[in-house]
């Protein structure tokens, strides 16, 4: 502060202006040879070169922050999108134990297997969504890849059919269920 207080303009020097003359009009004016007045023009001049660096250097630590920022997001995504890229193709084995454990429901390995794999996915966040047969269908977890005529309207817009079942990933859809909805017409 002190530095600052040094630094103010000092507009009554003690300078004689050129004419030496004291009763001069132009003591302390811009035309006035004085020497004073290019130091108070240079101070002042500086103050505001000060001022416009500082107010650069506090743009640029906040540019510099947005970017570190947007940058770690980024990279996150990247890590979440590749993790679910994964996942979908896992998904497609997990698929083919489910088929494997319905043609033979006794088949140890394959069970343990299965549960294994499942327990897995689930601890990355992956959890299969709940879907059951006369589940009204929900274009948000589920996908109609067909229809079929049913004999009473209480079928109408249900499940009939799971053909496989869709999957979240935290709160990320990775797959939706495919199912065959029931259509009922007069």
């Amino acid at each position: 502060m002190a530095e600052k207080d040094n630094l103010k303009e000092d507009n009554n020097c003690e300078c004689k202006c050129c004419c030496k003359d004291d009763n001069c009009e132009c003591k302390n004016n811009d035309n006035c040879d004085c020497k004073c007045n290019d130091v108070n023009k240079e101070i002042s001049d500086l103050r505001e070169q000060v001022k416009f660096e500082r107010d650069k250097y506090v743009r640029t630590i906040a540019e510099f922050e947005n970017f570190r920022k947007r940058v770690k997001k980024e990279q996150v995504e990247f890590i979440e999108m590749a993790e679910i890229r994964l996942v979908s193709e896992l998904l497609s084995v997990l698929n083919d134990f489910d088929l494997a454990l319905e043609v033979d429901k006794d088949n140890q390995g394959i069970k343990l297997i299965n549960d294994k794999f499942k327990n897995i996915l689930e601890k990355v966040g992956v959890k299969r969504i709940e879907t059951k047969i006369g589940d009204t269908f929900d274009e948000n977890f589920h996908e109609a890849i067909s229809k079929e005529k049913v004999d009473s309207e209480e079928k109408d817009n249900k499940i009939t059919k799971i053909i496989e079942y869709g999957y979240m990933m935290r709160s990320k859809i990775i797959r939706y269920a495919k199912v065959i909805v029931g259509s009922f017409e007069n």
